[in-house]
């Protein structure tokens, strides 16, 4: 078996919907599955190969499509988020004050330790995780459309709404084939290319920029030595199960689909199981395929035997190396075999972070007026949410310590100095709050009085010689010494100022 390793990055808004329903509230997956990608390929190819090669390629299972994940910060690709992980419901399951989030210690895993008697658990569903143990949420956009007539008017009553994965997500994927000549033909389409992936590819949606990279480190894919007498399986994309005897779809593992002989036996209260249904749309019959019933990527299933043995990791991993269940061909069925972050009862970190550098906006061509505009609002918009979260990092520091009329003056200052590089801001800042050194002063004095307002003193973290340590400070030299380190200094005070005014006024209501 030989694999190639693809990222993908989105160039635009990328619809990928869970469910192909024509009504209902759509919402999107938070990755890319196979399928997409052997569509995309088959879009290229596929006219073009002899019948025998195409039935190959695309649907006998010899190639497989496997899911692009979110990639994470140690630049390997995440995994969903096991369901087997719990935390006490008075306990947060992210270290708070963060960015990005990280799992807390307070996390267990319940396939390995039984629940603790007396205490409410809630189960970790939503995002990625990647070795590094952060937890990577994957923003979803929402936009407002209306079907049109053939005349070009917005039809009546046919208002509707498109959930998308937002531009600039990067994304990993393995595609698997069992002979290296089968990837000649993905490889001429997914290196260096761009493609058009998920729904309303004819509006502005679904264009990616493709790569073959070489393969990246193992991060959360990595896995451990098995357990005596237990055979723990994530399923990193969904499982379609199917009785041998019956024919219909099954939602309850068989040891034999894992390669498991003898006393084994599916463990119900060790395994966590979610479930979901839909039938995958055929743009090509423009009808929609068999209904899918299948276990949800991230559950944990868990085979133990009564004699104690230990799995063989080598007859199961090759069992599970070409996939598992049906439809593999379109990334179904990928589970990883005794992974190490569930190795334990806690979680325990498998690599570490890389540093994270925003990657340069891409380029139009020059004099385009409208490229222009738009990359200038896409600054402008990074800036916005960049500004947004240090004001809300630091309204925790600052909020609730002066009347609303010294915010309301702060305000003010900031909206002068919109868009500058904030050196002006910063020495306006600084005659405003911070006491002057000549005590004769008594004008700027009177302004501030003293201890009552920017010259309260504080007690700040801060690092020297000696490690970190408690300063004291004012109020007025700490409020400087923090806008002083940000990107977009004006844009972050006024907002701060804007908030803690507000929250006051809602404490006054209260």
């Amino acid at each position: 078996m030989t694999s190639l390793w693809i990222r993908a990055t989105l160039l635009t808004d990328a619809a990928i919907t869970e469910s192909s329903a024509t009504t209902g509230g759509h919402r999107s997956l938070g990755y890319l599955p196979g399928a997409a990608l052997l569509g995309a390929v088959a879009r290229r190819k596929y006219g073009g190969m002899d019948a025998e090669t195409a039935f190959r390629v695309f649907h006998s299972g010899a190639v497989r499509f496997g899911p692009a994940l979110p990639q994470g910060f140690d630049g390997a690709p995440t995994i969903p988020m096991p369901l087997a992980l719990h935390h006490g419901k008075r306990e947060k399951w992210k270290e708070p004050d963060k960015e990005p989030k990280k799992l807390s210690p307070n996390v267990e895993n319940h396939s390995r330790v039984a629940l603790r008697e007396g205490t409410q658990y809630s189960q970790c569903r939503e995002g990625f995780l990647d070795g590094a143990l952060f937890v990577h949420e994957t923003a979803r956009r929402a936009s407002l459309r209306t079907a049109m007539t053939e005349g070009g008017r917005a039809r009546d009553q046919a208002l509707y709404q498109v959930s998308a994965l937002p531009a600039g997500l990067a994304l990993l994927a393995r595609i698997d084939a069992d002979q290296a000549a089968d990837l000649v033909a993905v490889r001429e389409v997914l290196d260096r290319g761009v493609v058009t992936i998920g729904r309303s590819r004819g509006a502005e949606f679904g264009s990616a920029r493709t790569e073959v990279i070489p393969e990246p480190p193992a991060g959360a894919m990595a896995c451990a030595q098995p357990h005596a007498g237990m055979a723990l399986f994530l399923c990193v994309s969904d499982l379609a199960l199917r009785d041998s005897k019956t024919g219909q779809p099954s939602l309850e593992p068989r040891k034999e689909d894992f390669g498991l002989e003898g006393p084994w036996k599916w463990d119900a209260a060790r395994s966590f199981l979610r479930f979901r249904r839909y039938s995958p749309f055929n743009a090509w019959r423009r009808r929609p395929d068999l209904e899918r019933q299948v276990i949800a990527a991230g559950s944990v299933i868990v085979f133990t035997a009564s004699d104690g043995r230990k799995p063989g990791a080598g007859e199961v991993g090759q069992a599970v190396a070409r996939g598992i269940g049906e439809y593999r061909c379109d990334g179904l069925g990928q589970v990883l075999f005794e992974p190490a972050l569930l190795a334990d009862a806690r979680v325990r970190a498998t690599s570490l972070p890389l540093p994270v550098t925003d990657a340069p906006p891409c380029r139009g061509p020059e004099g385009d007026e409208l490229l222009i505009w738009v990359e200038r609002q896409n600054r402008a918009r990074r800036a916005s949410e960049t500004a947004w979260t240090q004001a809300m990092a630091l309204v925790r520091q600052f909020g609730g310590k002066l009347p609303p009329s010294q915010w309301g003056e702060l305000r003010v200052l900031a909206r002068r100095f919109r868009g500058t590089d904030g050196k002006g801001l910063l020495a306006e800042l600084t005659a405003h709050v911070v006491e002057p050194a000549d005590s004769q002063d008594k004008l700027k004095r009177a302004v501030r009085h003293g201890e009552r307002r920017w010259g309260k003193r504080i007690m700040v973290q801060s690092e020297g010689d000696a490690g970190k340590g408690m300063a004291e400070t004012t109020l007025g030299k700490h409020l400087v010494s923090c806008i002083g380190q940000l990107q977009h200094p004006a844009e972050t005070l006024e907002l701060l100022a804007s908030f803690v005014v507000r929250e006051k006024r809602k404490e006054v209501r209260r």
